[in-house]
């Protein structure tokens, strides 16, 4: 149930309406219409001990979470009537815009007064509060779960101003976790984890969990009773705690950088905290259960041993310490080994990344680091593990090493520019981009090439990426539109699909038609030409396809199947085995 409050508290105006009915009574008023309003009177008055004026709330089974309603921030969290969460007057989100980190970067906080637009409930357990600060509004959305008990929060952020500008971070703060008694909390995904225990908290103290992944931690209050802190999220989370005598701040950060579109809105989250029934290690099984719920779990579809894999994982080469040197490679790791990995227990074993130059700076997917070894000695270690009964698992790293990469070199449109055009020097390959995806899918799964062996250059690849034809540069281009309306010329570039080619045969096709000649009105030529585009447009090409030889009419058809990203090898080759009528 949502309680919204408006105004003076509910309380004093229900007040009054009693002291005026009572006074209704002594001249006739028939007493049920006083009983019924007298039952709704103390029923409120129950409510007024757990709400405050200007509130809102959200209850799903025993958990309870209230919000202020001039601000929208989280105010307190109950569960079982235990106050877990008391955050009144603090916010509880923040996002930075603008330069890289440091002097240029700005806060939410100096953007002005936040002010709550509208509070809606989209369904039972849901509630979603948008609010305005400055150019950005923010619709704030809460889902809780009554079992296992979880309240999950997200926002939708969208930029209401006219330029585009840069999001540098997102966080999602939970101010006022109480902290008192034996308890402590404990980041559990770092090696070798320890307790911060509560009687040895210190104000300003910042502590910081291991980037990446669901970004954990728990927050045992008391024997019987424990916090938990996860993310959802399509970017890097983070997770850290800010220590105050009887008191924790748990801010959960989500690494969301990117550009701000104006009216374009931008999904950031989701995060969670769940509430445990049980001391710290008993609270570590609600981590799979929420992973389970929120799809991080093995699909169906998987074989069960990936289900139930004890892994080790090891370099053949050696340890960290040593520069992968201190074990002697694929053969020394076959026969010292993999024996005692099997003697241990472990079902499966995870080889870190092999490539060249070293485990996580790729320099060329298509060797192995110097001194470990020859592809059939790696051959052998597989061999060897599964004669064992070790499922093999093989690293990848796909961030693309340096600039200098052989990759890189071969295909620079594979890596991320800065702001300022220039090219990063680390984790430079954007995982999105459709070519990048195919050379690393050629390189983890190389039957995919055995199966087609004329496609012997499938790393080279050839995108074809459209322009964005404005007005000024389709009249600068052909001067005899330069009388067409803005609006025409908007619909010739859309129809021409940023493909300059097309552009020119439409031009022609417009001009063979006689639609450009002076006189008719401009409303009269935008009706002529949209209907002669396209039909015009597929004659004339038809046309000219027709007049090429037999080979390239093979090339032109492949390609047009395959799209604007394509193997150039894979292309060629087949269209030397393609036969045309």
């Amino acid at each position: 149930m949502t309680l919204i409050f408006r105004g003076p508290s509910p309380m004093n105006r229900l007040t009054d309406a009693v002291y005026a009915l009572w006074d209704k009574q002594l001249f006739g008023t028939e007493p049920p219409m006083t009983h019924a309003l007298l039952l709704a009177f103390f029923g409120l008055a129950l409510l007024g001990g757990c709400l405050q004026a200007g509130e809102l709330a959200l209850r799903a089974g025993e958990l309870e979470a209230t919000f202020d309603e001039k601000t929208g921030y989280l105010d307190r969290v109950r569960f079982r009537g235990e106050v877990l969460v008391d955050a009144r007057g603090q916010s509880s989100l923040s996002f930075g815009i603008g330069g890289p980190e440091g002097a240029q970067q700005k806060w939410m906080e100096n953007f002005g007064p936040r002010k709550v637009q509208k509070v809606n409930r989209p369904a039972d357990g849901k509630l979603e509060i948008a609010v305005r600060i400055g150019d950005f509004e923010l619709v704030e959305r809460y889902t809780m779960f009554a079992v296992p008990p979880r309240l999950d929060r997200a926002v939708t952020l969208t930029h209401r101003g006219t330029e585009t500008i840069t999001l540098r971070n997102f966080v999602f703060h939970t101010k006022g976790v109480a902290a008192t008694g034996d308890g402590f909390y404990r980041f559990p995904h770092c090696w070798a984890t320890q307790p911060h225990p509560f009687s040895a908290l210190k104000e300003g103290v910042h502590r910081g969990g291991r980037w990446g992944g669901i970004a954990p931690l728990v927050v045992q209050l008391k024997p019987d009773r424990s916090l938990l802190f996860l993310s959802f999220t399509s970017d890097p989370a983070g997770i850290g705690v800010n220590e105050k005598p009887g008191q924790l701040h748990v801010s959960q950060n989500v690494t969301a950088q990117g550009y701000l579109k104006p009216h374009v809105p931008q999904e950031i989250g989701f995060v969670s905290m769940a509430v445990a029934d049980a001391a710290y290690w008993g609270a570590l099984p609600t981590i799979w259960t929420w992973m389970d719920s929120v799809g991080l779990s093995v699909p169906a579809d998987r074989p069960r041993w990936i289900e139930e894999a004890i892994l080790y994982s090891f370099h053949p080469g050696g340890t960290i310490g040593s520069n992968f040197k201190d074990l002697g490679g694929f053969k020394a790791a076959t026969g010292k080994l993999l024996p005692s990995i099997a003697q241990l227990g472990a079902t499966s074993i995870w080889i870190m990344p092999i490539e060249q130059k070293s485990p996580y700076w790729p320099f060329d997917y298509y060797a192995f680091m110097d001194g470990i070894g020859t592809g059939d000695e790696y051959k052998a270690l597989v061999a060897k593990a599964h004669e064992l009964k070790l499922h093999v698992l093989q690293d990848l790293v796909p961030h693309g090493g340096s600039p200098k990469a052989v990759h890189n070199v071969a295909h620079p449109e594979f890596m991320l520019r800065r702001e300022d055009g220039s090219h990063l020097n680390y984790w430079l390959n954007d995982f999105n981009w459709p070519a990048w995806q195919e050379f690393i899918v050629g390189v983890a799964r190389p039957e995919l090439i055995k199966a087609q062996p004329q496609w012997h250059n499938l790393a080279r690849v050839m995108t074809l990426n459209p322009l964005e034809l404005s007005p000024e540069m389709v009249k600068q281009a052909y001067p005899d539109l330069k009388n067409l309306p803005d609006s025409t010329l908007c619909e010739i570039a859309q129809r021409a699909e940023g493909n300059p080619y097309f552009l020119e045969e439409i031009v022609k096709s417009l001009i063979k038609a006689g639609l450009l000649a002076e006189g008719a009105s401009p409303e009269e030529m935008h009706t002529r030409i949209l209907a002669q585009i396209p039909e015009s447009l597929r004659a004339t090409l038809q046309a000219r396809l027709d007049n090429l030889s037999r080979e390239a009419r093979a090339v032109a058809l492949l390609a047009s199947v395959v799209g604007r990203v394509f193997w150039v090898g894979a292309v060629m080759a087949e269209a030397r085995a393609t036969t045309l009528p």
